[in-house]
């Protein structure tokens, strides 16, 4: 995210599109937004990230003029994040707050903590919450027991688990 911080340098409502865009995966291609290949308006963005359709029509064709910035936007694809849908599909969805992202092993020591109870993971998405800081959601098949998600307090890193 550096390299986009510093390529919309002193254009804070372009860095806001940027980052929106990105963050819900949507690609830009020839200055065109495009959602799993459906296009997406410049209107449409600009309502999301509550900004001028102007600033959403700049920020497109500043990244398809940039050869650094084209290739990584043209590249973005959608991803389905199963947290929010996780209990209507029999799955248990939880983030993990860490105590400090850059511990390594903090994923290993979950998933192996998961595998040695038997759950079988269906998904992980390390994101960022509002305050910039890593969280890592996980969705498993079936119900955990709660001596199970205790278990979880225990591997490295661990700050803290939100059930959802």
């Amino acid at each position: 995210m550096d390299n986009i911080e510093s390529f919309f340098k002193g254009h804070p409502s372009q860095l806001k599109v940027a980052r929106m865009i990105l963050v819900r995966g949507i690609s830009v291609e020839s200055g065109i937004a495009y959602c799993g290949g459906i296009r997406q308006s410049d209107s449409d963005i600009a309502r999301a990230a509550n900004v001028d359709r102007r600033v959403v029509r700049t920020t497109l064709e500043r990244i398809s003029a940039d050869d650094g910035m084209d290739s990584l936007f043209r590249n973005v694809r959608p991803m389905l994040n199963m947290t929010d849908i996780a209990e209507g599909i029999g799955c248990t969805s939880f983030v993990i707050v860490p105590t400090d992202s850059k511990v390594p092993g903090i994923l290993a020591s979950i998933t192996t903590s998961l595998f040695e109870s038997g759950y079988c993971i269906r998904q992980i998405v390390i994101d960022e919450d509002e305050d910039r800081q890593a969280v890592l959601s996980v969705i498993v098949e079936g119900k955990m027991t709660a001596d199970d998600i205790s278990s979880l307090r225990g591997c490295t890193g661990v700050g803290s688990i939100i059930l959802k």
